[in-house]
């Protein structure tokens, strides 16, 4: 089905400015649009380019620019760009950036405007083939967006990198797509809505503009990277995972999350997310897997409520699996580590969890007694104040099963030598 988009034409006229525009396009919007639609810097000396390509959000729309240099205007620099609007949810929605692509006219001179002020037909349902990318600059694009979180992720190249764009864009969820922004040629870093691009191309004359070596990790330096793992496959065992599965990898991963009703991770939270995943699967037979997951959920999604039924199955393995705690120099370490969560505190109202989380306190500090009294009684004034802490932050009407010292920290340490571990 035909799509009607709004569009603009920017250049140069007595300054850079509107020379055509049509659609429902507000002053701010515009506003930006001049910005973006203009050269980030000083062209370098002696350099040209063809064109290059800009992507980026803008108010209502995801903004999609062309420029192309103007070599008939009255002064070096100028530019020619053709930007057209797409409502967020339909860039959201678009799998592939290559149809789009074809969303462009080159005008022939700055007096070629009238194409520009009419809405830009477009068929949402036409397909094209995906720009060719090398096996190496795939897996580099995709580190530098999905593997770190310093922006802009700078790509230092004579090549423009519109390959590597296309390629993150098919890897990006909705969400993800719709914050997406990028330039393929850039003399110096760009901003939008007070936030550094996500992805820009930059030529080796302009490398001294960028932060790279030695300041951050977000670069990829013609053939070298900012962490030369991302080169090497089996390094990285969630990027391999990432370059083979493709898409359909991204899609299942981020699949249940969202089913859960918990917000798509962020491009950089990827690796986090297939982690957590990893240890979920773990976790009820693990305590450092059951462990490590509630380390995740809570670092990916911080407002979570602790009610949410992933927390729910995280705070029930973390008490289940603390008899595999180690009976050490700090025996009583795991159950202080669970008794200092958010997420458990808020639920100790609950009088089936705080039974249990009773019950396993018992059972464990009588146990650790006995294979190593000392270090166990040296741990227990921490333990009751964890306890006492996490009394202090319930949040309930009635009384928790929590509220009565447990029996076995009113019984006095048995004597003797600690005991060799039986649980590492």
């Amino acid at each position: 089905m035909e799509t009607l988009l709004p569009q603009t034409l920017h250049g140069y006229d007595r300054g850079h400015r509107l020379l055509a525009f049509d659609g429902d396009v507000s002053d701010a919007e515009r506003s930006l649009i001049e910005r973006l639609s203009d050269l980030s810097g000083y062209t370098p000396s002696g350099f040209s380019f063809t064109a290059y390509l800009t992507g980026y959000p803008c108010g209502r729309y995801y903004a999609l620019a062309c420029t192309w240099p103007d070599l008939t205007a009255e002064r070096g620099g100028a530019v020619l760009t053709h930007t057209v609007l797409l409502p967020r949810a339909l860039a959201a929605a678009a799998p592939s950036l290559a149809p789009l692509l074809s969303l462009h006219r080159k005008p022939t001179t700055t007096s070629d405007r009238e194409p520009y002020r009419a809405l830009r037909p477009w068929d949402a349902a036409q397909v094209a083939r995906e720009p060719f990318i090398s096996p190496a600059r795939a897996r580099a694009a995709l580190a530098l967006v999905f593997f770190q979180p310093e922006r802009p992720a700078v790509w230092i190249d004579a090549v423009a990198p519109l390959d590597g764009v296309a390629h993150i864009w098919r890897h990006l969820w909705p969400e993800a797509r719709q914050d997406f922004s990028f330039c393929t040629l850039s003399f110096q870093p760009r901003q939008v809505e007070g936030r550094a691009f996500t992805f820009i191309g930059a030529p080796p004359e302009s490398r001294g503009a960028f932060p790279t070596r030695g300041t951050t990790r977000a670069w990829w330096d013609q053939g070298q990277m900012g962490d030369p793992r991302w080169l090497t496959e089996g390094a990285i065992p969630a990027l391999d995972q990432l370059v083979a599965g493709g898409p359909a990898w991204v899609q299942e991963l981020i699949g249940p999350a969202r089913e859960a009703g918990l917000r798509p991770p962020r491009p950089h939270e990827l690796p986090q997310l297939a982690q957590l995943m990893d240890l979920r699967r773990a976790a009820p037979s693990r305590l450092s897997a059951a462990r490590g997951a509630a380390d995740l959920l809570a670092a990916l999604w911080p407002d979570a409520a602790p009610s949410h039924p992933w927390w729910t199955e995280a705070l029930g393995h973390l008490i289940n699996r603390q008899p595999d705690a180690a009976i050490s120099a700090r025996p009583l370490w795991e159950l202080i580590d669970l008794l200092g969560r958010p997420q458990l505190k808020a639920r100790l109202g609950e009088t089936s969890l705080s039974a249990e989380l009773r019950e396993r306190i018992e059972e464990q500090v009588a146990h650790r007694l006995t294979e190593a009294p000392a270090a166990t009684a040296e741990g227990l004034s921490g333990l009751l104040t964890a306890i006492g802490d996490a009394l202090k932050e319930t949040a309930c009407s009635g009384p928790s099963p929590m509220a009565h010292t447990p029996r076995s920290l009113a019984r006095p340490a048995p004597s003797g030598r600690d005991r060799s571990p039986r649980r590492s």
